[in-house]
This record gives structure tokens, sequence and C-alpha cells, in this order.
């Protein structure tokens, strides 16, 4: 049985059973890893660089990896913002802005309970000086 591979699928030893010969089935996988390389809309560049290699064992060329990366990101960024929020926790499709908005609110707060703390100190002080040294 022959099977007619495009010329971007080169099958490798490792990857050369009946599975892994489709290229619907090869690029089913490199986008799975793609996803769960994925932090919300971002792939770290140490591991866009393995989902690169991923790709070369799989036969699939460097520019087509690319173009997948990109699709599958933009499909799961069209998909984070059609999504509601139904939770506060943090979660891995949370985006980068989203998370430094929170950590500048939690920032706020703890100056302002800060302020409140020192001016109750300040405030228990002379009202101590005030009643004990007259």
């Amino acid at each position: 049985m022959n099977i007619h591979l495009p010329s971007t699928v080169k099958v490798t030893p490792e990857f050369s059973g009946e599975y892994d010969r489709n290229k619907e089935d090869i690029h089913r996988k490199f986008i799975s890893a793609i996803e769960s390389a994925m932090e919300g809309e971002l792939i770290r560049y140490s591991r866009r660089v393995k989902l690169l290699k991923l790709a070369e064992r799989l036969g699939i060329e460097r520019f087509e990896a690319n173009l997948i990366i990109a699709q599958t990101q933009r499909r799961v960024a069209r998909e984070m913002s059609n999504a509601p929020r139904t939770t506060k926790s943090v979660s891995s499709n949370q985006s980068i802005s989203e998370l430094r908005k929170e950590k500048e609110t939690l920032k706020e707060k703890f100056f302002v309970a800060a302020a409140i703390f020192i001016i109750a100190a300040i405030t228990d002080l002379v009202l101590i000086r005030y009643l004990f040294n007259s």
C-alpha cells in the first residue's frame, strides 16, 4: 500500500506508523502541542523553540509550522475574547494585561492598608501621650 505524501511531510523513523502518515493527524498532534504550550494567548520563546523542533521531527517545514502556530494563537485569542468570564480565579487562559491589572489593584490595596495602619499607630501614640502626660 503506497501513500502519497506531500513534499512538506517527511516521515521519520520515530513517527512511521500508519496513523502518523496522515498529514491531518500530524497537524492535529502539532496543534495539540501548541495549545498545551500556550499561556493564555501567548507562547514563551523557549516553548516556541521546542514546538519548532517537534514540527521538524514530525516532518513539518519551519515556515508551515510558524503558520500553524500563528493560526492556533489567533483562534485561541478569538475564543478567549468571546468566552464569558465566570470565575475570578487565575487561569492559564487569562491574558497578561488582566494579570497586570489585578497585580496593580492588589498593590493599591496593600498601600491603602499600610497607610491606614500607620495613621492608626500615630493616632494611638498621640492619644497615649495626651492621656498619660496630662
